[in-house]
């Protein structure tokens, strides 16, 4: 029960961080994205 409790909110940050930092990518121009990896 614990572990798929778990495993649902690791799931739920993954998307949450690459969203975020798809923003932030689309946000910033490409010539100071480039900074950031």
């Amino acid at each position: 029960m614990k572990r798929r409790t778990v495993r649902a909110v690791v799931s739920f940050a993954h998307i949450f961080i690459s969203l975020l930092a798809w923003r932030v990518k689309h946000r910033h121009p490409p010539s100071s994205g480039g900074v950031l990896h």
